[in-house]
């Protein structure tokens, strides 16, 4: 498995997690509010985007945020991690995008799980080569 880490703050909980249950993960900054972010298709099961907090401003950015990557056609399992979300933070979340809505604090047993399940559950079909050029790349070895 192998997950595309989205940190909007300095975190050091979900890449530790996901360090201790042995996942490959690619950790990139998240863009800016308007300029798009592309998904490489077929090379991630899923991605985690981290906020630091649930202040107005900070989870309807982060809807917006959701809103857009889904507007573009992204199929990928989108995982939102967060500190303390209330239920209708949890629901404007999902609506706007998210396919699970992870609190902090957790434990890395049950970061592990939602990732696997979101992972089984994802629509995409994945080519274990991957080939650019005269580059091939076989995501089986």
């Amino acid at each position: 498995m192998r997950i595309l880490l989205i940190e909007e703050f300095d975190s050091a909980p979900v890449p530790q997690a996901l360090q201790c249950e042995n996942i490959a993960f690619d950790m990139v900054p998240p863009p800016e509010e308007d300029e798009p972010f592309v998904f490489p298709e077929g090379v991630y099961d899923a991605a985690i985007l981290t906020a630091s907090d649930l202040s107005y401003s900070r989870s309807a950015k982060t809807r917006a945020r959701l809103s857009l990557i889904r507007e573009e056609g992204t199929q990928i399992p989108i995982l939102i991690v967060l500190p303390h979300p209330s239920a209708r933070d949890r629901a404007r979340l999902l609506d706007a995008g998210a396919d699970y809505v992870l609190a902090e604090p957790f434990v890395s047993d049950e970061l592990a799980a939602v990732l696997r399940a979101l992972a089984r559950r994802s629509p995409a079909i994945k080519s274990e080569i991957l080939t650019a050029g005269d580059l091939t790349f076989d995501r089986g070895r």
